[in-house]
């Protein structure tokens, strides 16, 4: 009997020193639902020091307590007492001030101090057909406005969600902006790159078509410093007409910054001019120098140089060179006679000028480097521009 009495004694003793007390905050300031008499608890491994860790609080304020009783709440004993001090019971309310904080409280000492956490806001993403059924995510500072950049849709329809679940979604049937209800419909996307924001606590949500621009000094700007900004009707299709350029190397460019960038899929000067695609963060493409209606399409990357100028296109008379590559000449043919050919260069340089009222034209190529050059062959009133190797 007595060795069964101590074994509960002892058990006893081990078992209460894992029944430790509760420390929580209370008040306002505790969060967006925070009120006097709504605990948010702090953790401990030994009864003694509590955390609280990477907590966002509002601006307010609270106190701490113990076990949830109002005879245990600490306030602080001397100002300021935020972020940092020591509690006193009753004490005064200790004002916080908005923001993302690791708690510290020890229970013998009654010392706590707040410092600086890592926000840890609500995650919301995009989802639904036009996403191709996954979670585009949004970005936060604030836990409040969530923005995402230059996403790509395709037709039709999205919603928001938190945390990558249906628990808690958001949808609504306007469209470009509108405010999204807790389980409302599918939000109807046409499709097309879209700037997109997002308020966390009443749903309002906009998407705006994604600033498209050209770039350097071979573009509309004639400078790396200046964007010159496209327009669109659909998100999709991006213009910018009847501006004169006068050659060289360019890029396009997505909201006026580097992160979303679009050039030649090879070396520099490398692309095909005056149409062809561009590839994501590649080189930089180079262009002739003209006056032209330029158009981009944001979701196959197509580009196009037309002549605004109205001059005929190049399908009414027939062009060809041979051989190319070439290490000695390239000899132009056309259909018709030709007037002048001028080769440019991939920065644009004009490197030679030809004139002729032959259907033939022989370009000396053993004076130049190794590389990529644009002919703008001038026959009549037609011209086209041809990509030309030497080797």
């Amino acid at each position: 009997m007595v060795k069964k009495l101590l074994s509960l004694f002892v058990f006893l003793i081990a078992f209460s020193g894992y029944c430790f007390d509760n420390i929580s905050l209370t008040g306002p300031a505790t969060g967006p639902t925070g009120d006097w008499g709504i605990d948010v608890f702090m953790t401990t491994t030994d009864g003694i020091n509590y955390t609280l860790a990477n907590h966002t609080f509002v601006s307010g304020e609270l106190k701490f307590r113990k076990n949830s009783d109002w005879n245990f709440a600490y306030g602080y004993a001397t100002a300021p007492g935020f972020p940092s001090g020591t509690g006193t019971t009753p004490g005064t309310n200790i004002a916080v001030t908005a923001g993302t904080y690791n708690v510290t409280f020890n229970i013998n000492t009654l010392a706590y101090s707040f410092t600086a956490g890592v926000p840890q806001f609500p995650v919301i993403s995009l989802y639904g057909t036009s996403t191709a059924n996954s979670d585009v995510m949004l970005s936060t500072t604030n836990g409040i406005d969530y923005l995402i950049k230059s996403v790509t849709f395709t037709a039709g329809n999205v919603k928001f969600r938190r945390n990558g679940n249906w628990t808690q979604n958001w949808g609504a049937s306007a469209f470009p902006s509108g405010t999204g209800v807790q389980n409302g419909q599918d939000i109807p996307m046409p499709g097309g790159t879209y700037n997109i924001t997002f308020n966390f606590n009443t749903g309002a949500y906009g998407f705006t078509p994604t600033s498209v621009a050209m770039i350097g000094v071979g573009g509309p700007s004639g400078s790396w410093d200046v964007d010159a900004p496209m327009t669109t009707t659909d998100a999709i299709h991006y213009t910018i007409n009847n501006v004169t350029i006068a050659g060289g190397m360019m890029k396009i460019r997505d909201n006026g910054t580097w992160a979303v960038q679009f050039g030649a899929a090879g070396a520099a000067g490398s692309n095909a001019f005056p149409t062809g695609f561009a590839v994501q963060n590649g080189s930089d493409m180079a262009t002739l120098a003209g006056t032209y209606n330029i158009t981009f399409n944001r979701t196959t990357f197509e580009y196009s140089f037309q002549n605004a100028l109205g001059v005929s296109s190049a399908s009414k008379k027939v062009f060809s060179v041979a051989p190319n590559p070439a290490n000695e000449n390239w000899t132009i043919t056309s259909d018709g006679a030709i007037g002048k050919v001028s080769v440019y260069d991939v920065t644009g340089k004009l490197v030679k000028s030809q004139a002729s009222d032959q259907n033939t034209m022989t370009i000396d190529a053993s004076d130049l480097s190794k590389g990529i050059y644009f002919a703008k062959v001038i026959s009549g009133s037609a011209n086209a521009t041809l990509k030309l190797i030497r080797e």
